[in-house]
């Protein structure tokens, strides 16, 4: 069952885990004063919620870390395959003057391979690897959405060399992706490693079910064509 303890951080009990929560003085002045006005049943449940709700944080912040770091490693790996590929791709774009098309495109290698490090590294290069995710996956979509505009009939390359065209089914991925980056970087900012542990268990189930949703969501294109095909 639970148990409860008020002394310098309180440990929330749960069956087979033990997470710890640090209260800062600001929170511990509050249930102070609340505690002539609230019973112990309150104050339990007051406590319950606000752990279930770290938690929670925790599991969003290392799932949306877990998706990020698969999706550029993925990304990254794909390119440097046939880099050839990428640098012709961004070419095909017509974006750029051709004078800053390959150092542009090193960037983006480089940028990948931050990221993808930021998320395996963890701690406070987090932030700065959610951050530099979205910035790139803002960089793709403004990419992609000025290629569509202007009917260019160019694969992209995003996960390697291929011959699937550009099409709106990439900007509905890189959004789903932003959406995860900007989902880490607030769990990063909420969950302050206010709790130690999730236990490796949960850890590996996350892992799983992110494995499984980059799998899917990068393959979001012929997902919909089968679904529509039935």
């Amino acid at each position: 069952m639970f148990a409860f303890t008020c002394s310098e951080s309180d440990k929330v009990l749960f069956p087979g885990k033990i997470y710890r929560q640090q209260i800062s003085y600001k929170d511990s002045s509050l249930i102070s004063r609340s505690s002539s006005h609230l019973s112990r049943g309150e104050l339990i449940t007051l406590r319950v919620s606000k752990g279930k709700d770290q938690v929670m944080g925790l599991y969003i912040l290392t799932f949306c870390r877990i998706v990020i770091g698969l999706v550029f490693a993925w990304a990254f790996v794909g390119k440097v395959q046939d880099i050839s590929a990428f640098i012709k791709t961004i070419t095909q774009f017509e974006i750029l003057p051709e004078w800053q098309i390959r150092p542009i495109g090193y960037m983006f290698l480089a940028g990948e391979v931050i990221v993808a490090f930021s998320m395996l590294a963890g701690g406070s290069l987090l932030r700065v690897g959610f951050t530099l995710a979205a910035l790139l996956l803002v960089a793709f979509c403004i990419a992609l959405s000025s290629v569509l505009l202007r009917k260019i009939k160019t694969p992209c390359n995003c996960f390697g060399s291929s011959k699937k065209l550009v099409s709106s089914y990439d900007l509905v991925r890189n959004i789903g992706f932003i959406a995860c980056a900007l989902g880490g970087f607030g769990a990063s900012i909420i969950e302050r490693n206010n709790l130690v542990s999730s236990g490796l268990l949960n850890y590996f189930l996350i892992g799983v079910v992110a494995l499984v949703f980059v799998a899917l969501w990068i393959q979001i294109e012929e997902i919909a064509h089968l679904l529509r095909g039935s």
